[in-house]
């Protein structure tokens, strides 16, 4: 007898589980598709799932020449990095476009690239130290 009432209990409690409304809905806002809650007081809230953060404490240096380093080196990351994206930019732009060349005129693109992009950066990339 348990058994039954049990068993018709954990039916009763399913089928009301999937009788509930779905009040969700999907929309874009600046391009990028957004989920949407609409609340039993019919206001709506709107979702999405943001990148991860880590959070990290204060970083301790053993020394101050240790932590000079540390800076100096951020600092020129920090000012080499529009560069490397650039250059990832234009490698892949080369990989696509010299394809179906020819080992010649894959050659001859190769150096015309190179002098517009000497030309275009050459006084850009003389200030950077060599550290």
């Amino acid at each position: 007898m348990k058994k039954r009432f049990l068993l018709l209990m954990m039916t009763f409690f399913a089928f009301g589980a999937f009788a509930q409304e779905k009040n969700t809905f999907e929309t874009k806002i600046d391009g990028e598709v957004v989920e949407g809650i609409i609340t039993d007081d019919g206001d709506t809230i709107y979702m999405k799932v943001l990148k991860n953060v880590f959070v990290i404490g204060k970083k301790k240096f053993r020394s101050s020449k240790e932590r000079r380093h540390y800076y100096a080196t951020l600092y020129n990351a920090n000012v080499a990095y529009p560069y490397a994206v650039q250059a990832i930019r234009t490698l892949r732009e080369l990989e696509v476009t010299t394809k179906d060349l020819k080992k010649r005129n894959h050659k001859k693109h190769i150096k015309h690239l190179q002098d517009k992009l000497e030309k275009e950066f050459k006084a850009q990339l003389r200030t950077l130290t060599k550290s």
